[in-house]
């Protein structure tokens, strides 16, 4: 891979060399164009304002130039508030010894370097001399931080891991990506930052005839003026001397130049050449047609910026303001030209409408031209020279007003007639001065069939098939300029100073989620007491929504709120950078606010913050300077932001605006991350070649293509390269032959990379090529940010998260999360009916943490990643979820992948939707939380975890509704109009309260679980991979790992102990092994079906071939398997075994499949004492019945938990759980609970909730409302009780208990668990 050279800023073009060179234009056949698509003198601003940026951080400044990356730093209430020591494990480069020790987890990375520096005896050495970094990342810890305020800690924590990190001298630490003052001394204050990148060059040509070119040393233009005015001279003289003057030489090179300038023929020119030919006065018209090519040569060198200049610009110096513009605004539709064939032939008429738009909203409806025909001078063309006049005053334009005009076709000229779009554009009423619009503009329509009001305002002049539409606007003897606008005077009123009745209404507006619009009515009471809200920061949003106006007029008033209100938290600014507040004072107020975000944090949001970019009226604008600001001061901004940058160069329409930043950033930035960054692209691109050999070639070849386009990359692959998905991650190689693809429909690449760290273990990695990546990234970035909110409020859900980057069109990266599986991987070890069954994940979860402690905190750990994937995905609306994109870590956290359908945007199977439930929760995952087949106390945790996560999300629901509406113009299929985020607003139910929202949330639960549409889902997936068993492997499928006699000590002895009946789905047999070993005198037992002893033997025969392993039936035998006399059989039968297999020689008994198979399992603790049993029951019938816990009549257990509350009116009675019912003489009932209101002799007062089937612990989170007056229920009490439900019997009584009202406190909700005892049954 060879090594790009870094783009060098000082070499390219430079906006003050006058003259461009002859390189730096472009002719495409049909047009003269310039590289440059932005006028000069704002290209040229925007340079100064980047250099000045640059030139206040200075290289020799480490506080802003540290060199280094941080370790993410997340400070939250739940990991600050934690009380729990933690082993540090440090790690020294030059000796395998770690320095390991205990700490509190809250004390700061200081005192943990000094207690460091005291294990190892160093006194006379200051910390402040060392750094810890994290292992495997390029990353490192602030010394004045606490230990859990890092991401990295805090991740250890949850993955119950030691902290481990490396203990360096400063002097050892990385600076390569600094910058140096030689990056200082580079002048960039005159750089077009659009000339960094690559376009396509060619020399200039001139035509001088349609069959040959020649290539010529002059300008092309030049040479076609100086033909006309030669051709000019020659008619004037003809004039003259009497002669009949010629005038088709004179035509064919006016011509040639239309055709040079992009084939656009205006009005003028077409009308001066009719009158030259037809004509008595050939010196007149000679006179207009020279002014007419004037006047499109100025035209055309205004468009593209071209350094040719007529002279011809007779503008006065005088300047006045809009304010006395009291006329309305008037455009002339002039012609449009470069029509293509598509175009020409689609329809008979074509019209323009105009329309001016602020904000994305029309100030009026449009104004439409007449239809018109195409007809041909020189070449064909449309021609209205209409003038529209727009029903708003000049005066009244807002300053970010933009013109969208929209050429239509239609196959009558009838108003009625259906039209259809062909093409549109928009242009800013006021330049970046602030000055008006004037005079005659080229305009480069964009093909797309709707017309977007928030979308660009650069022209599309560059796309060779682009139509150019030609207007005029009123012509000015003076700059006409916006005017300076001054705050009014403060008025700032308190809010307890209006009425309560007024209150009461602005509180009901404000709690209207953002995406609610708001009624006529209380619009305008809205703005009426805008005065009395500046404590209010979340209001503002409204405020300025609700705004009348945002004319010259307006602005005072608006800027005093601005002024004077108080200010939003960062995340909240967001919402002020969406598209409909395009004011720039105002968005200049959003990222003044935004200043006081971290760096980390702000990484979170780089993604809306680069959409919001394209939102700015103009390239300098306040977010532009703090995001490059922000980017000179820290690699980890600078690198998310190249990769956000460049991801959004392949918006065709946003083009110019994203080269405009990306130069500034690529400027800023030090030469050694601007190497950096191509290495990475250089590398990524060596990627998608590879991956698009493998997925084009047959599966037989497919590997050696692989390895051969790996080795190649890792033979030049001479210098470390951060990765795209993190800028810690550096890599120094690639480890070919651990590297393979995966088989499914994309064929991605699985990567294995040398970690650059030499105490790291490789980075594994996947590579897609053909899947927009877009997608992916936004999902697991609102994931990322909910459980970063979660833990914000003390809600720890153990999230699994991973990075990916879209890293060009359809391609990107994706971290993978080691050690994790997924779901049908762990199905399909139980066949191809294993997404049925209940067991195979707990039994997957038992291999891999074998002691009950491990397996007790994986099961703790899949309760809660579980209940955060299930309200992350349904809020998100994930659709096509299958057990291959659901995976599970060897330590029990649950998290999903592949995210290729979202916002409710489902996956089907012809007509059929596959999804049918709100999210993923099977019986499997159940069988796992509940710790068996029965509902327990933990179900009903997992059904709260997720009621207060789903709130959680819900009281934050503006936070995710204005990052997505931030992404609407980002490309992305499924997110590209408002409409699609109402699956979000409908998800969230921001108008729902908290109980309704756990009522709600547990019906979903219940959905979710009671269908079998998902386990049919994910039954045809297994049947489409055709991969049901792991026979295959020689390790043995019931075992986590491998074990040896050294690690679990030599076996002296196994015999047979014996049998046991056990029922699960069916009746089956255990067998007990008696194991001791050497060194003990006690034995231990383990507990083996004959099909785990069959799989035993055969993969112990295959793999020592020589040996004469005794051979057990593996095949089904004929009749009933699972009855006494079979197991009796096989007892003897294992017997025998067990005792051929320890004398067979030391090689084979005592190799690690043995002592694999002997290793005790947590399965093995549990029913070590139940081994025993089994000796009463050697020569007696075999029996293992177990008894339901049951109740004698009259005696009651169990315990309610209920939350209560008065509020509007009501009293609220939110049944949510029970626990331990017990029927009388029957064990599990069908509960459901009772209430009343005593004294109630008439029963009026009865409400109960639904019956939940065969559980004593069972989940019901029902509202009982009672409307009652405040005077009387103080004097109620709430007889609760909970009943048996028997449809062929009367219900049987489980308890109940009176809850005096007067004892509670109303004001707030009160939530307690209820012991049930015995009383008087129903009032």
């Amino acid at each position: 891979m060879a090594k790009p050279e870094p783009w060098m800023p000082g070499s390219m073009f430079t906006l003050s060399a006058g003259k461009k060179t002859e390189a730096a234009r472009v002719f495409f056949g049909d047009g003269l164009f310039d590289l440059a698509t932005e006028k000069d003198e704002e290209a040229s601003a925007f340079s100064a304002t980047v250099a000045r940026i640059r030139n206040h951080y200075n290289a020799d400044d480490a506080v802003t130039n540290p060199g280094y990356i941080h370790s993410p730093v997340f400070i939250n209430h739940y990991h600050a508030d934690m009380e729990t020591s933690v082993k540090v494990v440090l790690l020294q480069s030059g000796t395998n010894k770690p320095i390991v020790f205990t700490c509190d987890v809250n004390i700061y990375v200081q005192h943990v370097i000094s207690q460091a520096l005291c294990h190892e005896e160093v006194s006379d050495i200051s910390s402040e001399a060392f750094v810890l970094k994290v292992p495997g990342l390029a990353e490192y810890l602030h010394n004045d931080v606490k230990l859990s305020s890092y991401e990295y800690v805090q991740e250890c924590l949850k993955l119950d891991q030691d902290v481990k990190l490396v203990l360096l001298h400063r002097a050892e630490m990385k600076k390569n990506l600094s910058r140096t003052a030689e990056d200082d001394e580079g002048d960039i204050s005159k750089i077009n930052f659009l000339t960094l990148f690559e376009r396509p060059v060619t020399t200039a040509v001139s035509k001088w005839n349609y069959d040959t070119v020649e290539l010529c040393e002059q300008k092309g233009l030049d040479v076609l003026l100086s033909a006309f005015t030669l051709e000019g001279d020659k008619l004037m003289a003809a004039v003259k001397s009497g002669a009949q003057p010629k005038v088709k030489p004179l035509i064919q090179t006016v011509k040639a130049i239309c055709f040079t300038l992009a084939t656009v023929e205006p009005n003028e020119i077409s009308t001066a050449i009719h009158e030259l030919q037809k004509s008595s006065d050939p010196e007149a018209a000679y006179e207009k047609l020279t002014a007419a090519v004037l006047h499109l040569v100025d035209m055309y060198c205004t468009a593209f910026d071209t350094d040719f200049r007529t002279g011809t610009d007779n503008t006065d110096e005088a300047v006045q303001d809009i304010t006395v513009k009291g006329h309305n605004l008037r455009v002339c539709i002039a012609s449009a030209h470069r029509l293509q064939s598509n175009v020409k032939n689609a329809h008979e008429f074509y019209t323009v409408s105009a329309q001016l738009y602020y904000g994305g909203n029309a100030l009026h409806f449009p104004i439409d031209t007449w239809p018109a025909r195409i007809n041909s001078s020189f070449f064909d063309k449309l021609a209205w020279n209409q003038e529209l006049e727009l029903p708003i005053p000049v005066s009244q334009l807002p300053r970010e007003a933009r013109l969208i005009l929209t050429l239509s076709g239609q196959d009558n000229s009838s108003a009625d007639s259906d039209k259809t779009v062909l093409g549109w554009v928009a242009i800013s009423m006021f330049n970046f001065r602030g000055e008006l619009q004037t005079g005659s503009h080229l305009l480069g329509l964009w093909a797309d069939s709707s017309v977007n009001p928030i979308g660009t305002c650069s022209s599309n002049l560059l796309t060779k098939t682009s139509i150019i539409l030609q207007i005029n606007f009123e012509d000015m003897k003076q700059l006409c300029m916006f005017p300076e606008i001054r705050a009014l005077e403060d008025k700032v009123y308190d809010f307890d100073m209006l009425e309560p009745h007024n209150q009461h209404r602005i509180r009901e507006i404000l709690d209207k989620d953002a995406l609610s619009s708001l009624n006529s009515e209380d619009t305008m009471f809205l703005w009426s007491k805008r005065h009395y809200l500046h404590g209010n920061a979340s209001a503002l949003p409204r405020i300025l929504e609700v705004a009348p106006t945002w004319d010259w007029a307006c602005l005072a008033d608006i800027y005093s709120l601005l002024r004077n209100w108080k200010p939003v938290k960062p995340i909240q600014t967001l919402q002020l950078l969406h598209p409909r507040f395009a004011d720039r004072e105002v968005r200049r107020t959003a990222v003044k606010w935004m200043q006081s975000i971290s760096d980390d944090e702000l990484c979170d949001y780089l993604p809306q913050l680069v959409q919001a970019l394209k939102y700015e009226s103009y390239h300098d604008s306040a977010l532009a300077r703090f995001l490059i600001e922000r980017s000179i001061q820290s690699i980890r901004v600078s690198h998310f932001l190249y990769w956000c940058l460049k991801d959004s160069l392949r918006e065709h329409q946003y083009k110019q605006r994203i080269e405009m930043i990306l130069g500034a950033l690529l400027s800023i930035c030090s030469k050694g991350l601007r190497q950096q960054f191509r290495l990475q692209e250089a590398l990524i691109e060596n990627l998608n070649t590879i991956a698009e050999q493998v997925k084009g070639a047959k599966d037989a070849s497919r590997m050696s293509l692989l390895h051969g386009g790996l080795e190649s990359v890792e033979a030049e692959l001479d210098s470390n390269v951060h990765l795209p998905t993190n800028p810690s991650l550096e890599v120094r190689g690639i480890n070919v032959q651990n590297c393979a693809y995966y088989s499914s429909f994309t064929v991605p690449l699985k990567l294995v990379l040398f970690n650059a760290d030499p105490l790291a273990e490789d980075v594994t990695i996947m590579y897609k090529a053909g899947e927009d990546m877009r997608q992916d990234m936004l999902t697991m970035q609102m994931i990322r940010i909910m459980d970063k909110l979660w833990l914000s409020e003390g809600l720890d859900l153990r999230m699994i998260t991973f990075r990916c980057m879209a890293t060009g069109l359809n391609r990107g990266l994706v971290e993978l999360v080691g050690e994790s599986e997924t779901m049908r991987k762990i199905q399909v070890e139980y066949g191809l009916t294993g997404s049925f069954k209940d067991k195979p994940l707990a039994v997957w979860l038992q291999k891999h943490n074998p002691t009950e402690l491990d397996y007790q905190k994986a099961v703790e750990n899949f309760t809660y990643s579980c209940a955060g994937y299930c309200v992350a995905t349904y809020v998100l609306g994930i659709g096509d979820r299958h057990n291959d994109n659901i995976m599970v870590t060897r330590t029990g956290h649950m998290f999903h992948i592949d995210f290729g359908k979202f916002l409710g945007n489902a996956q089907m199977f012809g007509n059929i939707k596959r999804d049918r439930t709100p999210f993923v929760l099977t019986p499997e995952m159940a069988y796992v939380i509940n710790g068996g087949e029965k509902q327990s106390s933990n179900f009903q945790n997992f059904v709260d975890l997720c009621s207060t996560a789903f709130n959680l999300v819900r009281h934050h629901a503006d936070i995710f509704f204005n990052l997505f509406g931030l992404m609407l113009n980002a490309g992305i299929s499924q997110l590209s109009k408002p409409e699609d985020l109402n699956y979000v607003q409908n998800a969230l139910k921001p108008k729902a309260s908290d109980t309704e929202a756990t009522t709600m949330i547990t019906r979903l639960i219940e959905a979710s679980l009671g269908s079998k549409a998902t386990q049919i889902n994910f039954f045809i997936h297994n049947l489409a991979h055709h991969s049901f068993s792991a026979a295959n492997s020689l390790e043995l499928s019931f075992a986590p790992k491998r074990y040896t006699m050294a690690m679990d000590g030599k076996i002296a002895s196994a015999s047979m102990f014996g049998i046991q009946k056990r029922y699960e789905d069916a009746k089956y047999y255990v067998y007990i092994v008696s194991v001791l070993r050497e060194g003990s005198s006690v034995p231990s037992f383990i507990f083996r079906r004959y099909s785990e002893f069959s799989e035993f033997a055969q993969k112990l025969a295959v793999l020592h071939p020589q040996a004469r392993v005794f051979n057990l039936r593996s095949g089904p035998l004929v009749g009933r398997t699972h009855v006494n006399q079979v197991a009796e059989k096989r007892r003897n039968e294992l017997d025998l075994f067990l005792r051929h297999l320890f004398a067979l020689p030391p090689e084979v008994s005592q190799c690690d499949l043995v002592y694999t198979f002997f290793h005790p399992s947590l399965r093995d603790e549990k029913d070590a004492h139940l081994a025993y049993k089994s000796v009463k029951l050697k020569n007696d019938p075999i029996t293992t019945d177990t008894v339901e816990p049951t109740v004698a009549p009259g005696q009651f257990s169990g315990r309610v938990q209920v939350a209560i509350r008065y509020q509007k009116d009501a009293l609220m009675i939110m049944v949510r759980h029970a626990a331990d019912l017990l029927a009388p003489d029957k064990g599990e009932p069908d509960p459901y609970i009772k209430t009343y209101l005593l004294p109630d002799p008439h029963k009026q007062t009865k409400r109960k909730t639904r019956i939940q089937k065969k559980t004593s612990n069972p989940t019901y989170n029902e509202m009982l409302v009672y409307y009652i007056p405040w005077s009387e229920v103080l004097k109620r009490t709430i007889r609760l009780t909970a009943w048996d439900s028997d449809y062929l019997k009367e219900n049987n009584f489980l308890g109940g208990i009176d809850i005096p009202i007067a004892s509670l406190d109303l004001s707030v909700e009160t939530v307690a668990w209820y012991m049930l005892g015995n009383l008087a049954r129903d009032p």
